[in-house]
């Protein structure tokens, strides 16, 4: 867990929220409030990445900007490479706004 909060900080914009979870294997990423995450899905998904926007776990269509990540699997080279595409990607999104 502690590798992929190294990855998401170094990768991902500097202005995203997380607290590494005390425990399960879900982190949550908030990023600012007018971000899209369904946008940062879609775009993951022409990379062949699935990430979980947050909104699809709201009853309200709340947490628009938050993504839901798992760390699951031990960290390996091609996750590594996947976390720094799913961030450049994002880092691109919100310099669209």
């Amino acid at each position: 867990m502690l590798a992929y909060c190294k990855l998401i900080y170094e990768y991902f914009p500097e202005d995203i929220y997380f607290v590494p979870p005390t425990g399960g294997y879900i982190i949550w990423i908030a990023f600012p409030e007018d971000f899209d995450s369904v946008a940062l899905f879609e775009a993951a998904k022409k990379q062949d990445l699935i990430i979980a926007p947050g909104q699809i776990f709201s009853m309200n269509d709340s947490h628009k900007n938050y993504i839901r990540l798992s760390f699951s699997k031990p960290l390996t080279e091609p996750i590594e490479k996947a976390i720094q595409l799913l961030g450049t990607l994002a880092n691109q999104l919100l310099h669209e706004n």
